[in-house]
């Protein structure tokens, strides 16, 4: 199994805009697993791009990431 490296989402907690480093936004769902719309991805610079969740409630997410063939969840708190 691939190690993935090490990934930045910031901030956490966010009021609505999430800095994503290295790597590429698959999904986005609740705790419960409910999958939430895949919100607006933009390029920011090289490698970092940033995700728009102010359209989701306040709550807690998993973010699903990929890079290079391998995925990671991380967890997120929108506020």
């Amino acid at each position: 199994q691939e190690t993935m490296p090490a990934l930045l989402l910031w901030p956490n907690p966010t009021n609505g805009i999430l800095n994503v480093n290295g790597a590429t936004v698959v999904g986005v769902s609740d705790v419960l697993g409910r999958r939430a719309q895949l919100p607006t991805v933009r390029a920011k610079s090289p490698g970092i791009s940033t995700m728009d969740l102010s359209g989701l409630p306040t709550g807690v997410y998993l973010v699903e990431l990929e890079q290079d063939g391998a995925r990671r969840v991380e967890r997120v708190v929108k506020r």
